[in-house]
This record gives structure tokens, C-alpha cells and sequence, in this order.
């Protein structure tokens, strides 16, 4: 029997959710470095109180945590039943990624919402990839106008967050282990190549399935600006089709080389 991908959408609350918090906030704060040296600490959210920089015991950041998440329970809650519906029409579609990849898609792939850290990504105590609850996105220091040079230069839909984070990133995390894509920030010595990359593996899946049309797609523009000229010749042939379907280890393989001067 072939094993199917399933999604869990998980909506913490109370102590769960807390910790959870609390998990993200600590990671975030012990590896600002590592995102401030590679330039994208813009993303990423604190609470109220809580500083990059400085050190907190963990009741100061529990405390800080659940100031804010009590005044945001609804938009927890109403950000989880978009996740659902996003879930549910990305689901029939991943025998499709099946194929593009050239392995079986498989597992239980938790998501759920948060307020902090990144705009999405796996870091906590539950193992689950976390979405930022929209209306969150601007950290107050104007990084997310659509102008600015790390943004998509506009919002990213459910369905394309999900893609990107879950099929893209979460899925290929062990064939990118050790290499200069490694998922975890401090060790991968090429983010915006990984992000580029993730980038068009997402943009591929969706347009081919039918989810979205390609001028609807984003990318990074920062990801484009930096590993453009290094990925699309070996991602595309000179017609503009893909020359790795089925094969997408393959594909990792060649730009891991590439970027380690093989």
C-alpha cells in the first residue's frame, strides 16, 4: 500500500499553545544572530517587552506571550479555519507532487498558527510548521512594504504559504540536510539560493496542479536577486522547461555542487 501525506491542523490553546510560543520566542532570540548575518531578521516577530539582544528568563516570556495571545484568540481561531480550507484543496493534488518530486510524499505534516518568529516555518515544541497570523506581518519597522527588498512585494495567499513552507521546505528537509541548502538558518550557507529554490519548486506544483496561474505566483525578490543566474540553468532548459521532473534529489545534488565550487 502507498503511503498519502496527511495534514493536521492544530489549533493550540491554553498551556499548549503557551509553550509553543514560549519554544519559538527562545529559538528566535538564542539564533537572531544567525538571521541578523544573513540579513532577514527583519522577519522576525517578538512580543510586546521582549527584545533581540538581551536576556529573559522564561517566565518573563511566558508573561509577555500570554498578554498578547489572550487578545488575539479570535484571529487564532478564525486563521485556523482558512488553514483547514487551504489544506483541503492542496490534498487531491499531492499524487501530482509525487511525480514532480520522484519520491513518495508521505507523513503527517502539522500546522498551526503562531504569532512570533518568522512568516512560517518549523520551530516548537510540537514539531509543527507555524503560519504568522495575518495582520501580524508588519514588524513596525516598515520591512514589509511591498517595495522593500527581501518582501514577495505582496501578500502571499494560504494556499501559497502551505506550498511553500510544508511541500517545499518541510518536505525536502532530509534531502537538503548537511548540504548549502540545510533548512536550519545557521547552517545553510546559501539562504536566498534555498529560498529561491523553494520558490520555484512551489511556483512549478502550483501552477501545473491548476491552484493558482503563474502571474499570480510570488517569489522573493531578494531570493531572485541573488540565485536567479545560478539556479534557473540548471532548473530550466533553454525553452523554460524543467529539466529535473521526477527527479528532484538530482536537482538538489547539482546546485549543492555547484555552490560548493564541485
Amino acid at each position: 500500500m502507498i503511503k498519502q501525506i496527511k495534514f493536521q491542523v492544530d489549533v493550540l490553546s491554553g498551556e499548549k499553545l503557551i509553550n509553543n510560543e514560549a519554544e519559538r520566542v527562545r529559538y528566535y532570540l538564542t539564533n537572531y544572530d544567525s538571521y541578523k548575518q544573513k540579513g532577514i531578521h527583519g522577519l522576525l516577530r517578538f512580543p510586546d517587552g521582549i527584545s533581540p539582544g538581551l536576556t529573559y528568563e522564561t517566565p518573563a516570556i511566558r508573561s509577555a506571550i500570554l498578554a498578547e495571545c489572550q487578545s488575539l484568540e479570535k484571529l487564532y481561531t478564525r486563521f485556523s479555519q482558512d488553514l483547514i480550507l487551504a489544506v483541503r484543496e492542496i490534498a487531491p493534488h499531492i499524487t501530482d507532487l509525487t511525480k514532480l518530486y520522484g519520491f513518495n510524499v508521505h507523513g503527517l505534516y502539522r500546522i498551526t498558527p503562531t504569532a512570533f518568529g518568522t512568516i512560517g516555518g518549523t520551530i516548537g515544541l510540537y514539531d509543527s510548521v507555524a503560519f504568522r497570523l495575518p495582520g501580524l506581518y508588519d514588524n513596525g519597522d516598515g520591512l514589509w512594504e511591498p517595495k522593500k527588498w527581501w518582501s514577495t512585494g505582496k501578500y502571499r495567499t494560504t494556499i501559497e504559504l502551505i506550498t511553500h513552507e510544508v511541500l517545499c521546505h518541510k518536505v525536502t528537509t532530509e534531502i537538503r540536510a548537511g548540504t548549502a541548502l540545510d533548512e536550519e538558518v545557521p547552517n545553510a550557507t546559501h539562504q536566498w539560493h534555498k529560498e529561491y529554490l523553494m520558490d520555484l519548486l512551489g511556483r512549478t506544483f502550483l501552477t501545473e496542479t491548476g491552484l493558482m496561474k503563474p502571474k499570480d505566483v510570488t517569489l522573493q525578490i531578494k531570493a531572485i536577486e541573488v540565485a536567479r543566474k545560478d539556479i534557473d540553468p540548471i532548473y530550466f532548459d533553454k525553452l523554460g522547461n524543467i529539466t529535473w521532473r521526477g527527479n528532484v534529489t538530482g536537482l538538489m545534488k547539482r546546485i549543492n555542487s555547484l555552490l560548493n565550487g564541485a
